[in-house]
C-alpha cells in the first residue's frame, strides 16, 4: 500500500455473528443489493474491461476487412439479396453464419450495441469505483508517514541546513509555496511537512472516461437514428420521398455535367427543390462539396445516370408501382442496361434493361424496348419474362407492366448525423482529459526537518519512479540552504 492510500482491516471480531443454520443445513440467501454489487465488481474488473475491449476491437476489425453493406441495403430486400448474391461467391457456405452475427453491417448489428453497452458500463463502474480513491487523495491526504518511510521511499534524499529547525521550516514552506506546491503541516509531528502539486490532476482521467462514454452515445445514436442513404432522383421527374420521417421531398429539374477538353469531369451540378409537409421549398445547385442543408439533413451531389419510367398494375388495375428505376448495371456483352425493384406485396422482384446507348443494337431488344424479367420469392431462376415497346402495356406474370421512358437521373446522398455535436464535445473532452492527465500529475513529497544548526531535511515521495521529478525535487529542497556551509545528500532510489 502506497502513502496516501487508506487501509481497511476486517477482523473477525468487527464481523457480525453468523445466524444460526436450521438443523436441516444452511441457508443461503441472495439479495438484490448482492447481485447488484456483484455485477459491479465485474464490471469494474480491469479483466473484464479488457476483454470487453478485444471483444470491440475484433468486431470493428471485421467491419474493416468484411466488406460492409452501405446505407440502406437490408431495407431495400432488392439490394439485399443482390449484396447477399455477391457475398456468397466471396464466402460460400459462411455467407449465412456472417449475415446471422450481423457482420455484413458491424456498426448496426445487435452484437456491435451489446459489446458497446458492455464497454460503456465498464468505463462507468471504472470511473465511480476510482472517483472517491482520487477525491480523498485530493481533499484527506495522508500528512503523517512512519519513520521507515523516509527510509524504504521510492524517492528519497536529504539536504542539511546550516539554520535553526522552525526557520528552516518557514523557509521550506515559503520555498515550495513558491513553486505552486501545496503545503499542509503534520498535526501529529510539528517537524513534518506535507506537499503536493496537482492533487486534482488525477481527475483528468475522469474527464476522460466521460468523454469515452459521450463518443460511444454519439456514435449509438448516429448509427441508430442518423441518415446515410443514396436517393436516385429523376431529372425533370416526380419528387422522390426522403422518408426516415423527415417529411421532405426532394425533385431535381435540371442536371449539368462539365468536363474538360481530354473527357475528364470538372463538375456535377444538380437543380435542386426540397419541400417540407407544409410546402415551404428551398431550391438551390447542388455540388459534391456545397450540398443543399435543410434542418441538419444535408444532400450531396453524388452520381448520374440512366433511369427508366416504369409503371406495374395488378390483375384487378390497382397501382402497384410507378417510379424512375436507375440502369446500375450493364450486361456481361455491354449492350443493355439494367435495373431493379421490388414489389413487397407480391414479395417479388423485377429487373428491368434497356439497350445501352451506343452499343449497337442489342441481340435481344430495339431501341425504344424494354426487357421485364420476374422473380418471386427465394427463386433462383425467373418466373416469367416480357419485352415490350415503349407506352405499351404488357403482361408479367399475374402483373402487368409499362415502361414509359428512359430520363436522367441524378444520384443524391442523404446524410444527417445527430450525434456529429456530441462526437466534438467528446472529442474535445478527450484531449482535456488526456492532457490534464499526462501534464498535471499528481506529485507527492514529505517533508521532515530534523535537529538545528545544522537542519537535516529528509524528503520521500512514494510516487512511481520519475528521473524529471527527482531531480527538480532535490534541486527545489536544495534551493533552501543557501548558506555557505550547507551539504546535502540525495539518495534516491526504489525500495
Amino acid at each position: 500500500m502506497t502513502v496516501g492510500d487508506r487501509e481497511a482491516v476486517s477482523t473477525a471480531d468487527d464481523a457480525p455473528p453468523a445466524a444460526a443454520a436450521p438443523s436441516g443445513g444452511t441457508v443461503s440467501e441472495v439479495t438484490v443489493g448482492d447481485l447488484f454489487r456483484r455485477a459491479y465488481q465485474l464490471f469494474y474488473s480491469k479483466i473484464f474491461g479488457l476483454w470487453v475491449i478485444l471483444v470491440v476491437t475484433v468486431l470493428m476489425l471485421c467491419g474493416v476487412l468484411i466488406g460492409q453493406a452501405s446505407a440502406g441495403t437490408w431495407a431495400d430486400p432488392a439490394s439485399r439479396e443482390g449484396f447477399l448474391s455477391d457475398a456468397r461467391t466471396r464466402f460460400g457456405g459462411f455467407t449465412p453464419v456472417l449475415e446471422a452475427l450481423g457482420l455484413f453491417r458491424v456498426f448496426t448489428s445487435p452484437l456491435f450495441y451489446v459489446a458497446i453497452t458492455l464497454l460503456a458500463l465498464s468505463i462507468m463502474a471504472c470511473t465511480v469505483h476510482r472517483t472517491p480513491v482520487l477525491w480523498r487523495a485530493w481533499r484527506e491526504p495522508r500528512l503523517h508517514p512512519s519513520d521507515r518511510f523516509f527510509d524504504n521511499a521510492r524517492l528519497r534524499g536529504s539536504v542539511t541546513i546550516d539554520a535553526d529547525e522552525a526557520t528552516t521550516r518557514q523557509n521550506l514552506e515559503k520555498t515550495l509555496r513558491s513553486r505552486g506546491f501545496r503545503v499542509i503541516p503534520d498535526p501529529r509531528d510539528e517537524r513534518g511537512l506535507y506537499a503536493d502539486r496537482f492533487a486534482w490532476g488525477g481527475f483528468g482521467t475522469v474527464v476522460a472516461h466521460t468523454s469515452f462514454l459521450i463518443i460511444i452515445g454519439a456514435f449509438v445514436l448516429s448509427s441508430s437514428s442518423g441518415i446515410d442513404e443514396m436517393l436516385s432522383v429523376p431529372v425533370g421527374g416526380e419528387p422522390v420521398e426522403v422518408g426516415h420521417g423527415t417529411g421532405l421531398t426532394v425533385e431535381a429539374t435540371s442536371f449539368v455535367a462539365t468536363y474538360n477538353d481530354e473527357g475528364r469531369p470538372l463538375d456535377y451540378v444538380s437543380h435542386l427543390i426540397v419541400r417540407d409537409e407544409a410546402g415551404t421549398e428551398v431550391a438551390q445547385d447542388t455540388r459534391v462539396n456545397a450540398p443543399l442543408v435543410w434542418g441538419g439533413v444535408r444532400l450531396h451531389q453524388n452520381s448520374f445516370g440512366i433511369a427508366a419510367d416504369v409503371r406495374v398494375q395488378d390483375a384487378s388495375g390497382g397501382l402497384l408501382y410507378a417510379a424512375s428505376v436507375p440502369l446500375l448495371w450493364r450486361s456481361d456483352d455491354g449492350s443493355t442496361m439494367i435495373g431493379r425493384f421490388y414489389l413487397s406485396g407480391h414479395d417479388a422482384e423485377v429487373l428491368v434493361a434497356t439497350a445501352a446507348s451506343g452499343a449497337g443494337r442489342s441481340a435481344s431488344m430495339e431501341a425504344g424496348e424494354a426487357s421485364f424479367v420476374l422473380y418471386v420469392g427465394d427463386a433462383a431462376s425467373a418466373s416469367d419474362g416480357v419485352t415490350v415497346a415503349q407506352g405499351t402495356p404488357a403482361p408479367l406474370g399475374d402483373l402487368t407492366v409499362v415502361f414509359e421512358r428512359e430520363r436522367e437521373y441524378t444520384g443524391i446522398l442523404v446524410r444527417h448525423d445527430p450525434g456529429a455535436v456530441w462526437m466534438w464535445v467528446g472529442s474535445v473532452l478527450l484531449v482535456v482529459g488526456m492532457t490534464i492527465t499526462f501534464a498535471c500529475r499528481h506529485r507527492r513529497v514529505w517533508i521532515r526537518v530534523c535537529g538545528s544548526s545544522p537542519a537535516r531535511v529528509r524528503f520521500a515521495s512514494n510516487d512511481k519512479k520519475d528521473l524529471v521529478f527527482e531531480r527538480r525535487l532535490a534541486e527545489l529542497l536544495g534551493s533552501v540552504a543557501e548558506h555557505p556551509d550547507v551539504t546535502s545528500g540525495n539518495q534516491g532510489g526504489t525500495s
